[in-house]
């Protein structure tokens, strides 16, 4: 059984294994005595596509009880039951209480949308190698200071940083990428604009 008052320092997460519905999941988050000024670190074991699979235009299963929940989460991906995941389009849209997400599997290849108004969220994950469409990937992230390192094989960027008020230097922007439209717009931190492709 999950221990509802554990609340590990950096660095170090508890696991937790979905299930079939999530129950451990929600009942670790909205435990009465969580507070919401705490980070649960966690390592989610047992997902499934479906849990990851977004709405038409909502978030995910997982997302959406991660939200509903009183702590802030830092997400460790921890098994190997989504290693031929290959997009996590709205994944964590609107996700409000995430605030950092590691283990993104290797084979993920669209990211749009993934972390859009995450407000949360503050550093941004390590982005797979092969992660080819990046679109309003953490537009609406208002809290996020670091951009990530983008890949070299991403096209698309178009408003993949609209409005992260708090970025302060630009990533470098990768020579295959042909679409960026208002991919900064709204960092008004930003202090230096980054070299933009020739194909662009």
């Amino acid at each position: 059984r999950v221990d509802i008052q554990f609340n590990p320092p950096v660095g170090l997460y508890h696991k937790i294994d979905y299930g079939t519905d999530g129950q451990a999941l929600k009942d670790s988050l909205s435990s009465p005595l969580a507070s919401s000024t705490e980070v649960s670190y966690i390592e989610i074991t047992g997902l499934t596509k479906d849990v990851l699979r977004p709405g038409v235009v909502s978030s995910s299963l997982l997302a959406k009880i991660i939200t509903q929940g009183k702590r802030k989460v830092a997400l460790k991906f921890g098994d190997a039951e989504t290693a031929d995941l290959t997009h996590m389009r709205r994944c964590f849209q609107d996700c409000t209480k995430l605030v950092e997400v590691s283990n993104i599997p290797a084979s993920v290849t669209d990211m749009e949308y993934c972390f859009y108004g995450c407000t949360k969220l503050e550093q941004a994950p390590v982005i797979p190698e092969n992660v080819t469409n990046m679109k309003d990937c953490f537009s609406g992230c208002t809290n996020l200071t670091q951009a990530p390192v983008i890949p070299e094989k991403v096209t698309n960027m178009g408003s993949c940083f609209s409005g992260c008020a708090k970025l302060e230097q630009a990533p470098v922007i990768p020579e295959n990428v042909t679409q960026m439209p208002y991919c900064f717009s709204g960092c008004t931190k930003l202090e230096q604009a980054p070299t933009i492709p020739t194909n662009v």
